[in-house]
């Protein structure tokens, strides 16, 4: 099962509705087993929030204007923002090239 952002809203699915599209999975080696669980419980929280239209609008004219300013709305999650915002709970620093 996973749980994701879509139009609908965020929701539980099999990941087998992706059967015929190419995905990637991720493992986290540096992610604790408690820091595992803090991910997922986030994002079960977070099950029938509204998706995130303005935030995608937001998005699309943050480069048309090149700046770096983009809003959301509470209680409205896009499929990137989930993963990160639970990314956050695993504890893991992730290192990026500058």
């Amino acid at each position: 099962m996973l749980v994701e952002a879509v139009e609908p809203g965020v929701q539980e699915r099999n990941v087998r509705v992706y059967r015929d599209t190419e995905y990637h999975v991720v493992h986290l080696q540096d992610a604790s087993e408690e820091g595992c669980e803090h991910p997922v419980a986030f994002a079960m929280h977070c099950l029938h929030d509204s998706y995130g239209f303005l935030t995608d609008i937001s998005l699309f004219f943050t480069p048309l204007f090149a700046t770096k300013i983009f809003f959301g709305v509470d209680l409205q999650m896009i499929c990137s923002g989930l993963v990160a915002r639970a990314l956050e709970r695993t504890g893991a620093i992730f290192q990026y090239h500058s």
